[in-house]
């Protein structure tokens, strides 16, 4: 054994000490004192704000059909049908941007049968026209009902109370949630004998309609609609802390 150890070079020795003292003071030294730092020295907590707030927007949604042999009838057909919807409407003070349309065209299939055998032919032109309503008003949701169900219209649907966001909002919920955190690292920060340092880092965590509450509202062109009843949002946030 010894007369294989002195056949080894010296310096190749040499490279293996040097190599596993290096090795020693890094894995036990550095990253030991990394892992002991890095464990104690910040803390992160959720913080979170929930916020009722009433409705402010009632959603309708009003659809005119319009069959005839020929492609162009139909699709006018249907065009001046809504278009004089849209005029009532305006005329009812609603803002030509809070109304939104779209439309559609289709040829019917018609199928029979022939000798026993099951054929078909195209048919008639189909063309629909839709329109979607925001009412910021929403006292003037019953008027706007049964205005609505007064017309040329196929199909109705609304109103659909909800709660539309605004930047002041999300920044004051956000406000809330913030010190609903620092509230809960001081507290823990407080029961390990620390004190809380400046802010590592912070993220968004979700901006969540949780549930609505409505007060008895019921179809398209009834009375007594009801109140637009409210909406509870809330803000969540994840903040990290450097203890002291």
């Amino acid at each position: 054994m010894l007369k294989l150890l002195s056949q080894i070079p010296r310096k190749f020795i040499k490279f293996i000490l040097v190599f596993s003292s290096l090795a020693f003071f890094y894995f036990v030294l550095i990253e030991w004192k990394g892992i002991r730092l890095s464990s104690k020295s910040y803390i992160t907590v959720s913080g979170s704000y929930t916020q009722q707030e009433t409705n402010n927007v009632a959603g309708f949604n009003v659809s005119v059909f319009s069959t005839k042999d020929a492609k162009e009838d139909a699709v006018k057909d249907a065009n001046t049908k809504m278009a004089g919807i849209i005029e009532k409407v305006k005329s009812f003070g609603v803002d030509a941007k809070d109304m939104k349309t779209d439309s559609s065209i289709y040829q019917n299939e018609d199928y029979y049968y022939e000798n026993g055998s099951q054929k078909s032919r195209m048919g008639q032109w189909r063309a629909t026209s839709n329109l979607n309503i925001t009412l910021r008003e929403v006292e003037k949701a019953d008027a706007l009902s049964q205005l609505l169900s007064s017309l040329e219209v196929s199909s109705m649907y609304g109103p659909n109370f909800y709660k539309e966001d605004s930047a002041e909002n999300d920044a004051a919920a956000l406000n809330k949630a913030m010190d609903n955190a620092i509230e809960k690292a001081q507290t823990i920060a407080k029961g390990q004998s620390r004190k809380l340092g400046k802010i590592l880092a912070i993220t968004e965590g979700y901006n969540n309609q949780g549930y609505k509450v409505f007060e008895g509202y019921g179809g398209g062109g009834a009375e007594g609609l009801g109140l637009p009843g409210t909406t509870s949002e809330t803000k969540t946030l994840s903040v990290t802390f450097e203890l002291k």
